[in-house]
């Protein structure tokens, strides 16, 4: 009688990435049906602040590799359609196409409409940018590039580069977007309650409220990315337990919303774009019932999508087996159990254990 939320047809996610030689092999769309999953993420991380979807490239001056046939259209057809899913696009926020600045909204609004005009993929959900606080801004350096202020030196404290400047730069892109489609859903990035660059680090100004103030009242969702950390740098041998600080998360995260973004507070989402256990090692079968508690831990307690960080990657994390018939690996029956527990449409209610060693839902 007293639901605390729903499994939304989106919770279940994993993200792919343009780098990934085997991303659209023929048995990809096929494991992720099989598993429940309900959104695949693209282009991938960071690399979302150097790519470009029109030429499928990468931002001059900039280092990274792009697979064949990994460009947008081959992707949505062959894995996310192909699948039944559904898609979230990370537009580049970082970088225009010269190297000479960062990105123009004109780009991702381009992009919406060849997506959802032009071709009919309906991509409801779209992010600006990756991880744009890591890019320098607090502590000089960072490993997300944005352009806006281009220059290796002097980034640390550069306005350009400030949470200020992003929530203001976010308002030309959800301009831009929902001029071409008012349907779609633009979400903003903050960072994880308790982890760098969160408030209680003591870092000044604050990202989270100082993009909020910005840009709340005109975004759709939040972006949080999770990488617990159990000790010992991130995954670690008590990474079991941190699903148990996820509601104190959402929680920070919803008392922010409704503080900066007014009336639109209600109307806005919270997803999960990366996560994972990070440093599993080969010898920890229990990721799969660690994926299995993330999933549905961050969906019981509101989030409409959490995508595991990713698709095929270097063991242990991969969801998928890094090979051309690769199979399932772990996290991928973590994702199969929650989908099991919860279908579509399906509510949450409250549930508790006095076992310490055991997770309910």
């Amino acid at each position: 009688s007293a639901p605390s939320a729903v499994m939304h047809s989106t919770g279940l996610g994993v993200g792919s990435s343009v780098y990934d030689n085997y991303l659209v092999d023929a048995a990809v769309p096929g494991n992720l049906k099989a598993a429940g999953v309900g959104m695949v993420r693209y282009p991938g991380g960071s690399y979302a602040d150097i790519f470009h979807w029109q030429t499928t490239s990468i931002t001059t001056g900039q280092g990274g590799y792009i697979a064949a046939n990994t460009g947008f259209v081959n992707w949505i057809t062959k894995d996310v359609i192909a699948a039944g899913a559904s898609a979230i696009i990370t537009v580049n926020y970082g970088s225009n196409p010269a190297g000479t600045g960062g990105a123009d909204p004109s780009e991702a609004a381009g992009w919406v409409n060849y997506a959802n005009l032009t071709k009919g993929y309906g991509v409801k959900y779209w992010e600006i940018g990756n991880e744009v606080y890591g890019n320098g801004y607090y502590d000089g350096s960072g490993w997300e590039c944005d352009l806006h202020y281009n220059s290796t030196s002097g980034r640390e404290g550069q306005y350009a580069l400030s949470p200020a400047a992003y929530g203001s730069n976010v308002n030309l892109f959800v301009s831009a977007m929902k001029a071409v489609d008012p349907t779609i859903k633009v979400g903003a990035v903050l960072t994880t309650y308790g982890y760098w660059p969160d408030a209680s680090w003591g870092v000044e100004p604050d990202w989270n409220a100082n993009v909020l103030q910005q840009c709340g009242t005109n975004i759709d969702f939040v972006i949080l990315h999770y990488y617990p950390d159990g000790g010992s740098g991130y995954g670690g041998t008590n990474i079991i337990a941190k699903t148990s600080e996820i509601p104190a998360i959402v929680s920070a995260t919803r008392s922010l919303i409704n503080t900066y973004c007014g009336s639109n507070a209600s109307n806005v989402e919270i997803a999960v774009t990366e996560a994972n256990g990070d440093t599993f090692s080969n010898s920890y079968p229990a990721e799969s019932l660690f994926a299995a508690d993330l999933y549905c831990s961050w969906m019981e307690n509101g989030a409409v999508n959490m995508d595991w960080q990713e698709l095929h990657h270097s063991p242990p994390s991969t969801f998928l087996v890094s090979a051309s018939n690769g199979g399932p690996h772990r996290p991928w029956y973590g994702a199969l159990m929650s989908s099991l527990l919860a279908r579509s449409g399906d509510a949450f209610v409250s549930a508790t254990s006095d076992n310490p060693q055991v997770r309910v839902h």
